[in-house]
């Protein structure tokens, strides 16, 4: 029976082993140095989702500031520099922006820009006009600018009253965060315990957590069938849905409230901007702006959060302003 067996094993060894070698071969990022993967589970191992920053760190000083990695069964490079995260992102942002989609994203974020492939029909109509839908909320910088300093003096307020007790800076700042962010969308003053804020702190916390890169939920992107087992990874998929449906009944709320309440002659906030391009572009041939696509752009504006709760950029934005400013000056958004 052993004797049986083991042609059956080397067998199967020796089909893995090139499948492995084919795989290596036609991988266009194999030139890319990196930290050496284990088969079919990559890096995994060696993330830490706590640490990842540190990790990356750590990679960048033995590997460069560009390095690829992977987890399971998908391939990452990591861009490690200020300067090299410019250059792709911004200068050279369109050769970029054919990325494909990995499955547990396009659960999650599927209707946004962000993630969208430049070649999708409507893409680049949305996209201009959400620059447009953007710029033209005008006036209405002034009012978000008298908001803004409201909010930052309730803030202040807050850390003065602690007197000197330890307390979570990073949390009020976040919460100040997503106040700035609810009344760049609505076009009004909120609290940080205001239910709007907290259904925006909700939601980047729900996202982030659904496609954690680092968990045990990769497997769902690297064999999306598994998504058709509910009973594989049960509670990532469950996250994943909670967030879905969360994300839909938050955003098309808002869509649905602010349109029964729409006035042209009052534009309160980007979201209002958004519906006017949508009754504008009623009655012509190719309409872009759907609810969909309203809701699609709210969210990538609130994933801008994370990029401001990052420490670096933060101080990169403080070192700016020192440079710039004496200490008692108000920054004022003409200041930008």
């Amino acid at each position: 029976m052993v004797l049986a067996i083991t042609p059956v094993l080397i067998a199967i060894a020796l089909a893995l082993l090139g499948y492995l070698f084919l795989k290596w071969l036609k991988d266009p990022l194999r030139k890319i140095p990196g930290p050496r993967g284990l088969p079919f589970i990559g890096n995994t191992l060696s993330v830490d989702p706590t640490k990842l920053h540190m990790i990356l760190y750590d990679w960048a000083e033995k590997y460069g500031d560009i390095m690829k990695i992977s987890l399971f069964n998908t391939p990452m490079v990591v861009v490690n520099s200020t300067e090299l995260a410019y250059k792709v992102l911004v200068k050279t942002g369109t050769d970029f922006q054919g990325r494909p989609l990995v499955t547990r994203t396009e659960r999650v974020m599927g209707k946004d820009l962000a993630f969208r492939s430049i070649d999708e029909p409507g893409y680049q109509q949305r996209r201009h006009l959400a620059i447009k839908a953007i710029k033209g909320y005008g006036e209405g910088v002034t009012h978000l600018e008298d908001i803004i300093q409201s909010i930052t003096i309730t803030l202040i307020d807050d850390i003065t009253k602690q007197d000197g007790r330890p307390m979570n800076v990073d949390q009020l700042c976040y919460g100040f965060f997503c106040c700035v962010m609810a009344s760049l969308l609505y076009g009004e003053e909120y609290a940080y315990d205001d239910p709007v804020c907290q259904s925006i702190s909700r939601m980047t916390r729900e996202v982030l957590e659904a496609i954690n890169p680092v968990s045990l939920g990769s497997l769902l992107d690297s064999f999306p069938v598994l998504l058709k087992q509910n009973f594989f990874l049960k509670g990532t998929q469950g996250q994943i849905k909670q967030t879905c449906n969360f994300i839909d009944e938050s955003l098309y709320k808002k869509i649905a409230e602010y349109k029964a309440e729409f006035d042209e002659n009052c534009l309160k906030g980007v979201l209002d901007q958004l519906i006017l391009i949508q009754k504008q572009e009623v009655g012509t041939d190719d309409p872009v702006m759907d609810d969909d696509a309203i809701q699609g752009i709210m969210l990538d504006l609130i994933a801008f959060l994370d990029f401001l709760h990052e420490p670096d950029l933060q101080k990169r934005l403080q070192d700016e302003i020192d440079s710039q400013f004496d200490s008692t000056h108000v920054i004022m958004l003409r200041d930008r």
